[in-house]
């Protein structure tokens, strides 16, 4: 009991708060509490409100869940490397899961977090309709959470500014459309994920207003929304589907993350239509890097959210957390657009 006073946030914890966090009944928690303040270990500074009446030092070293979205991509596996880096350097032990791409396991890693006691959690996941069971085995627990890339009800969030980078990333085709007047659009496919919820969805909407602003498409252009899985594999699928059925026209694939644009870049080799249609993909990791600067690809340019650099960034939030301060409500991670001309300037070691 004098830890959960301890480890109040404010000067003082209420009642109300201290029922919750130590799951007893209201009654048993004040008799504990008149215990206290008759030994002299709390005190209670307002009506309803208790502290401890010494003030403790925290010598013990923090411990930080992290669950990662899925470490067989390479997105998610930059982010897990760069978390690691942070952590070592704050001196902070780390625990490390790994969600699978699988909504089932990541709801059983923030059970272990919250068995295992973290002083604070960091969850990367995708699924959107995830978010609220999260909020809630969280708000419960009384550990404070960081989410990645999705918001979630009480949570800090860090992660993409969705729409803003649309906007990015649709100036900038539009200024390589400029250079090559040539190559009109006569059809644009913007390839989403349902299961990411409304914000990753603002990086669409986002690019296909930006790009229609400033450069616009052939007269009686088409503009086409799919829905995939978010996995190579569906993106694919899609895109096979589209170059057997569809008309031999010039078209633009816009997916809403690497894996998607990965798998339509190799639909369109496929088809021997590299020439007719490009690729722009948001997300930046190295594989996307790594295609963009072969020779030939389909992928015109990459919207990179700089995965190596999340957990400095990250951990700018988690440790206002561990402090006991309140936490900023959203960081947005840094962006950079990405295409043949400067991806070896500016990430001249991926190679």
């Amino acid at each position: 009991m004098i830890q959960l006073l301890a480890r109040s946030p404010g000067e003082s914890i209420s009642l109300a708060e201290l029922t919750r966090q130590a799951r007893l009944n209201k009654t048993t928690m004040l008799r504990i509490l008149r215990t206290l303040e008759h030994k002299g270990w709390a005190v209670q500074p307002s009506p309803g409100r208790f502290r401890p009446a010494l003030r403790f030092v925290d010598n013990r070293i923090k411990r930080v869940g992290f669950s990662s979205r899925d470490n067989r991509l390479a997105f998610p596996r930059a982010v897990t490397d760069s978390i690691r880096q942070s952590a070592a350097q704050h001196g902070v032990e780390l625990l490390v899961l790994d969600n699978r791409g699988s909504r089932i396991h990541t709801l059983r890693n923030a059970e272990r977090m919250i068995r295992e006691n973290v002083d604070c959690a960091v969850i990367f996941q995708a699924e959107a309709d995830t978010g609220p069971e999260l909020s809630s085995l969280f708000n419960e627990s009384g550990i404070p959470l960081v989410s990645i890339d999705m918001a979630i009800p009480g949570a800090s969030y860090f992660g993409a500014d969705n729409y803003s980078a649309g906007l990015s990333a649709g100036r900038a085709l539009a200024r390589l459309c400029a250079e090559s007047p040539a190559r009109l659009i006569e059809e644009i496919l913007l390839v989403g994920n349902l299961r990411f919820g409304s914000l990753p969805a603002g990086r669409l909407s986002g690019f296909l207003k930006s790009f229609q602003q400033h450069c616009r498409p052939s007269a009686g252009a088409t503009v086409t929304s799919l829905d995939s899985r978010g996995s190579f594999e569906t993106g694919m699928r899609l895109l096979r589907a589209k170059m057997r059925h569809g008309q031999p026209r010039r078209g633009l694939v816009v997916c809403v993350s690497d894996p998607i644009a990965l798998g339509a870049v190799q639909a369109i080799e496929e088809s021997g239509r590299a020439n007719t249609w490009q690729v722009w993909s948001f997300g930046g990791a190295l594989d996307a890097r790594l295609e963009l600067r072969r020779s030939g690809s389909p992928l015109a340019g990459v919207l990179s959210f700089v995965p190596e650099q999340y957990g400095p960034q990250i951990w700018s939030l988690v440790s206002q957390l561990l402090e006991g301060r309140p936490a900023t409500p959203a960081i947005f991670a840094k962006s950079k657009v990405l295409t043949r001309a400067n991806v070896d300037a500016l990430f001249p070691h991926d190679l």
